[in-house]
């Protein structure tokens, strides 16, 4: 019993090579030049960078281009978001023990040499924390919520990139 399955994975990864099959993480080296080609502009509301546009910029030069090389930009990512926060719970005093932020993000991908926009739309993510009497403890759990949705949206802004890049990157 043992033997026939040896043989059967031998058979097995031999049809699986020679009918060029390859890896999902080695598919899409193109796509992974492509878009490490990306170059950020953050935009806010207020006209003003904050710790949130920081956050979210760090996150997402770290997933689009992870091995940080350094490439002429052929793409401009041009990135606005909000930021909303609620109360999500509260005591039957009315203390508040945990709050909503919301983050929304419009973004449109567009080539640096046509002019043509080539990917854009929306991401949105809703997170939440515990709030507790100390204020310093309510700061870091809001600056750890914001690092969690930033890195959050950057893989749904990269995904979503990806996608409209399979279909304009052959074009080019």
């Amino acid at each position: 019993m043992r033997h026939s399955q040896i043989i059967l994975i031998t058979i097995i990864s031999f049809i699986l090579t020679g009918c060029g099959f390859t890896a999902v993480h080695q598919q899409s080296n193109v796509l992974n030049d492509e878009i490490a080609a990306v170059s950020l502009e953050i935009q806010h509301p207020d006209c003003m960078q904050t710790r949130l546009g920081q956050i979210l910029e760090k996150s997402l030069l770290k997933t689009l281009n992870p091995a940080e090389i350094a490439n002429d930009a052929k793409y401009k990512l041009s990135l606005e978001y909000q930021e909303g926060q609620g109360i999500s719970a509260s005591n039957t005093d009315g203390t508040i023990v945990r709050k909503n932020v919301e983050v929304i993000v419009n973004y449109r991908l567009i080539d640096n040499v046509s002019g043509t926009v080539v990917a854009s739309g929306q991401q949105k993510v809703v997170d939440s924390y515990d709030t507790v009497t100390s204020q310093y403890a309510n700061y870091v759990a809001y600056q750890k919520l914001l690092e969690r949705n930033a890195v959050n949206l950057a893989a749904q802004i990269k995904h979503a990139i990806l996608i409209n890049l399979l279909n304009y990157a052959p074009n080019n």
